[in-house]
């Protein structure tokens, strides 16, 4: 015989949930609408409790944000899916809860299933969030919005906790073979760039990936190419330490 599970009702303040996961990954209302594929007035509708979000909004959150799909619907539970106490067949009979039939949400739910599946098995191993991929650096960040620079998105491990992160695609071949061109690295600005190690930095107004180097007196940028000869920082040369590069996301060959 079947065990029956006594799932709660449907929680009408899904708009405050998906505030409260903004706030969280840190992200602007822009951005966010950017990570979930929506616009932003649908996304601010949402939020303000204006619009009742559809089904497949609610899969593109849980699946581009790690957010648990029963927290979602019910706010009970846990926000991330790593620490979730509820199985995927409850979070699917949520969905039906939620769901007042209709061929097109039948199908909808039914693709779920498989998504879900593949999440579960993912969350329990490591959690996720995404941090964008900058096109550059603009001057004055952090402070300054980088909406008009974001060009796509990644995951990082949720363990690091620097809501500024963000990722960058390395161009060339200076820092091969550690760093190749084309691959992505992410950067940190909350994290001190020590001699030694690699950051983002900016060079009379150019960013750059290289290692810095501090001995006797002098400032070095590094490359790990020997064929880039370094750079000795001058007297009158503006460097400015942007941040720490602390993971990598490399092609295995």
């Amino acid at each position: 015989m079947r065990k029956k599970v006594n799932l709660p009702k449907i929680s009408p303040d899904i708009g405050k949930r998906i505030r409260q996961l903004r706030d969280s990954v840190n992200p602007s209302q822009i951005s966010f609408a950017k990570i979930l594929r929506c616009s932003n007035t649908y996304l601010s509708d949402i939020e303000r409790g204006r619009t009742k979000p559809s089904l497949e909004f609610l899969l593109s959150v849980s699946e581009n944000t790690t957010c648990d799909l029963h927290w979602l619907l019910t706010g009970e539970g846990n926000i991330y899916k790593e620490t979730s106490p509820f199985t995927m067949q409850q979070k699917l009979r949520a969905l039906n809860k939620l769901a007042k039939g209709g061929k097109r949400n039948a199908s909808v739910i039914a693709e779920s299933k498989i998504r879900l599946k593949t999440q579960e098995t993912i969350s329990g191993k490591i959690a996720v969030r995404p941090v964008p991929i900058l096109n550059t650096v603009p001057a004055g960040f952090p402070e300054t919005p980088i909406d008009d620079f974001i060009i796509d998105w990644v995951l990082i491990p949720m363990e690091l906790k620097d809501s500024k992160a963000f990722a960058l695609i390395v161009t060339g071949k200076s820092m091969y073979p550690k760093i190749d061109d084309g691959e992505i690295i992410i950067i940190s600005p909350q994290t001190k760039v020590s001699s030694g190690q690699i950051g983002a930095f900016r060079i009379n107004g150019d960013v750059t990936i290289k290692k810095l180097l501090v001995k006797e007196e002098a400032t070095y940028l590094i490359a790990e190419n020997d064929e880039y000869p370094p750079i000795v920082l001058k007297e009158g040369d503006e460097l400015t330490a942007i941040g720490r590069a602390v993971y990598q996301v490399k092609k295995i060959e």
